[in-house]
């Protein structure tokens, strides 16, 4: 008999179900069981379910090991290494550490016994991992070099699996096997509930609405209203810097252009700002702000805002505005540099924060900080 959506239902799970729990790997989110009653398909996928944390599986290619050893490894500066690692789609999961049903319906397993093992992890989280990645290969890092500041900061999703591998190998050092327990992260995911059973999180997510629960897909509308949202027209009386701002502006444009783009770069990401740095400085102008914005250079985690649907908004309020506001001057209407400041506050999703109630974003950016917290040395929980 054929689904109601006209997709057919997947065979009932050939093995038992298992209440222990297996979380993502990036976010510290459950990998949810394949349970019947509450599949949703989607068209073209079928027996995948629509819901974001249904767990696939991540795995090294054979040889991966031996790979890490050679020293340009270390660095992914504007090339990227992400061929060395595969993304596999699961068919069914069962729960606990050999739950998995994969192409073929081949069983697999989390399994530290394995040299190059498989490690769960939920596909948003998975594109997002390679968003910040190619964010980190904007910078020469090496990842090896343990006598600079940089020392086992990942630029490439092969570093992130190599630190996730060794994470859970420390669950349990010395036990080789199945992983039975959730792999864990030196930051606890950064606030993210974490338990072995499966039944003691339904409890904990039916009591509290759960911010590891909320989507952290692309949403190109979502991330633009909450831009928009912040968006303020610009003082007239506050629109130039003051006289030491542009003194210092006059310096920095007598410097090389190497060092002009450090400084600038230096401003990247732009985040953690203090109540008083909300003051703007004028020392850019609002257009500069607007284009680092959208660039993804400040904010990086908002990488999905379309400068596109900025434009047609523009255009907009270029026809229907106030008389004489025309597409040419909408840059100096808007404090484009407010906005960025009031995104970089550390309270930004508290209450009265620039971005409260956008809890799909929010959930985005604490997934992105425990990427960007990651270290190859950092294994003490």
């Amino acid at each position: 008999m054929a689904h109601p959506g006209n997709f057919p239902v997947p065979n009932p799970p050939h093995r038992r179900q298992s209440d222990e729990v297996v979380v993502c790997v990036v976010c510290g989110g459950i990998c949810k069981p394949t349970v019947l009653s509450a599949l949703r398909l989607v068209e073209g996928q079928e027996g995948i379910p629509r819901d974001w944390m249904h767990p696939w599986l991540i795995k090294a290619k054979e040889g991966f090991n031996d790979w890490c050893k050679q020293p340009q490894t270390a660095r992914a500066r504007r090339q990227g290494d992400d061929d060395q690692i595969e993304l596999i789609p699961v068919n069914e999961f069962t729960g606990g550490p050999s739950g998995f049903t994969i192409k073929d319906n081949q069983d697999v397993a989390i399994n530290t016994s394995h040299g190059e093992m498989y490690l769960p992890i939920h596909q948003p989280c998975f594109e997002l991992a390679k968003v910040f990645s190619q964010y980190q290969s904007k910078f020469d890092i090496d990842f090896r070099d343990f006598q600079s500041d940089s020392g086992g900061i990942p630029s490439s999703v092969a570093h992130l699996y190599e630190i996730w591998m060794k994470r859970a190998l420390m669950v349990k050092p010395g036990n080789a096997g199945p992983l039975h327990g959730p792999i864990l992260e030196p930051n606890n995911y950064f606030g993210a509930f974490v338990t072995h059973d499966l039944f003691e999180y339904t409890t904990k997510s039916y009591a509290d609405k759960l911010l590891q629960e909320q989507d952290p897909s692309s949403c190109p509308k979502e991330a633009f209203r909450a831009i928009i949202s912040n968006l303020e027209t610009i003082d007239v009386n506050n629109r130039e810097p003051e006289p030491e701002m542009v003194e210092l502006l006059a310096r920095i444009e007598k410097l090389p252009a190497e060092l002009q783009l450090r400084i600038i770069e230096a401003l990247e990401p732009f985040d953690d700002l203090g109540p008083a740095q909300l003051e703007c400085t004028r020392v850019f102008p609002p257009f500069w702000w607007k284009q680092k914005l959208f660039s993804g250079d400040l904010f990086p985690w908002l990488f999905d805002l379309d400068i596109e649907t900025l434009k047609d908004a523009e255009k907009a309020v270029g026809i229907r505005g106030p008389k004489g506001i025309t597409n040419d001057n909408l840059d100096n209407m808007f404090d484009w540099e407010l906005a960025c400041r009031k995104l970089a506050q550390p309270n930004v999703f508290e209450p009265g924060g620039a971005l409260e109630g956008f809890k799909s974003l929010e959930n985005r950016h604490r997934i992105w900080r425990i990427l960007d917290s990651a270290r190859l040395g950092h294994l003490i929980y």
